[in-house]
């Protein structure tokens, strides 16, 4: 059976029809795969910092444990800058504060103390707004006995 020239030319123009849908559908199947993939690294980004605020929560929290008789000396504000001095206090705040400011966009850090329950509030903030839109400001939180 001989198909006549006509036959032939529709029949290459639905292939070329078929080709052009498959690389349409690929496109987009491609855009959100790499959509998934910017959202996946924004994500590991804040997970990392959160990773990043608690153990410097805890490495606080530790130094105050280890230094159980002045731990009340470890209560500091947000507004407050790390004190000055060589104690073991001083050198420890002096830490804390740093590490908010160095591993936490706009990091910054306080503590509360309570002698009487014997109990340490640490907060810390920063700004997520490199991977976020807006300035959005997180807020980690704290609390354990020492």
């Amino acid at each position: 059976m001989k198909h006549s020239g006509k036959k032939r030319l529709i029949h290459d123009g639905f292939s070329l029809i078929e080709v052009l849908i498959s690389m349409v559908i690929l496109s987009i199947g491609l855009l959100g795969a790499m959509a998934l993939q910017a959202t996946s690294l924004k994500e590991a980004q804040v997970s990392n910092y959160r990773d990043n605020a608690t153990l410097i929560a805890q490495s606080v929290l530790d130094a105050i444990r280890a230094n159980r008789a002045n731990a009340v000396g470890y209560a500091i504000t947000l507004a407050a800058s790390a004190p000055t001095g060589t104690s073991i206090t001083a050198t420890d705040l002096q830490n804390f504060k740093n590490s908010a400011a160095e591993l936490l966009p706009s990091g910054n850090g306080s503590i509360t103390v309570s002698a009487g329950t014997s109990t340490a509030t640490i907060n810390l903030q920063w700004s997520e707004s490199r991977v976020k839109s807006g300035t959005d400001s997180q807020e980690f939180s704290y609390v354990s006995e020492y």
